[in-house]
């Protein structure tokens, strides 16, 4: 009752779909429901181990579970996945020299911006335009 639908169903799915791995999830999360409950309610449930003897599951197979239970969870306990997997390389955002990249920049080879959401280039744009003579001033930025 503690746990919606669609979860419980992803949780049936999973042992369906792989029973050696998840078999006994959902009678297990039956049995163990406070635990699975206190766990699923976790803030950050991709930092806690699970319950029982599930804590041994392999990384990759954690991640599916979580999917299965807090998929609200999945963006980032797959960033920790890589950077455990792969390495920090994977995850960390390479540094960005724009002053390098407006000289090598022409008419013919634009800079696009790939931005999340709540990033701002003008902060970084404007002080190198202004060295370069574009200001809202000289009608040359808008």
């Amino acid at each position: 009752s503690w746990l919606p639908d669609l979860a419980w169903s992803s949780v049936v799915g999973l042992a369906t779909a792989k029973p050696a791995v998840y078999g006994t999830l959902p009678e297990d999360m039956e049995g163990s429901w406070k635990r699975w409950k206190e766990w699923a309610d976790s803030e950050t449930p991709e930092l806690e181990p699970l319950p029982q003897d599930w804590k041994r599951l392999s990384s990759f197979h954690r991640l599916v579970l979580l999917r299965a239970l807090r998929s609200d969870r999945v963006v980032i306990a797959t960033e920790h996945w890589v950077r455990d997997t792969l390495g920090p390389s994977y995850v960390e955002a390479l540094p960005f020299d724009l002053e390098s990249a407006i000289d090598d920049a022409s008419a013919s080879t634009p800079i696009f911006f790939l931005l999340s959401p709540g990033m701002d280039p003008l902060r970084a744009v404007k002080p190198v335009g202004h060295k370069r003579g574009f200001t809202e001033e000289s009608g040359r930025f808008v």
